[in-house]
């Protein structure tokens, strides 16, 4: 169950990251608003599923498909360059998590 919790947490993440360009640095005040509220909601699953996930694996875990969420909105939403060198950075992040929760076990 705590890996709904982070998946939950995860999910908030990436709104409230869409969220940020979507302000348009405070521009946009729905959005602004929205970044406050995911992140609470996000925070609160992390906080619940930290409970039952050892806090070095539910961190990255949640920085790393975190970050693959922000480049693909980027790249699908925003229309943000995506490189080679990108997408085998993020291919490293993912390797990197996998080697995390396999040392762990």
């Amino acid at each position: 169950m705590h890996w709904i919790y982070l998946s939950l947490a995860i999910i908030f993440e990436g709104a409230g990251t869409i969220m940020m360009k979507l302000s348009k640095g405070g521009e946009n005040i729905i959005a602004t608003i929205l970044i406050g509220v995911f992140y609470i909601i996000c925070f609160g699953w992390l906080t619940v599923a930290l409970k039952g996930i050892p806090l070095n694996i539910a961190y990255a875990i949640w920085c790393g498909v975190g970050i693959i969420i922000a480049t693909s909105a980027g790249y699908l939403i925003f229309g943000e360059a995506l490189s080679g060198l990108k997408v085998l950075a993020i291919i490293m992040i993912v390797g990197g998590v996998a080697l995390l929760n396999y040392a762990s076990s």
